[in-house]
């Protein structure tokens, strides 16, 4: 039984299987063990967790997901996230700025 739900073909879940890729949106900088977005691969807990929640959902889905990181600032991030340029943020991602289309 899989708790995984079937994806749809307008959502994200699907573009990302069918295209064994995720955007994520992350912005270019070095908290030292908690990930350093500043190296080619992210490296540290961040990047590490994310990696291991996207591996569980490419193994419930027989594809093997990669991470595309897309380096923005602040509000490019929304930006992309919104018109659908990226999947997601990185999960580190903690927004207190109200977003504005403007």
């Amino acid at each position: 039984i899989s708790y995984f739900p079937k994806p749809f073909k307008n959502d994200a879940l699907y573009e990302i299987i069918e295209n064994k890729e995720i955007r994520v949106g992350t912005m270019s900088a070095a908290w030292g063990s908690a990930g350093d977005y500043t190296q080619e691969v992210p490296v540290g807990f961040f990047p590490d967790y994310l990696r291991a929640i996207i591996n569980k959902i490419g193994q419930n889905y027989g594809v093997e997901i990669k991470i595309k990181y897309i380096r923005l600032h602040d509000n490019e991030i929304l930006e992309k996230l919104q018109t659908k340029n990226i999947h997601m943020t990185d999960i580190y991602f903690i927004y207190s700025n109200v977003y504005s289309n403007g």
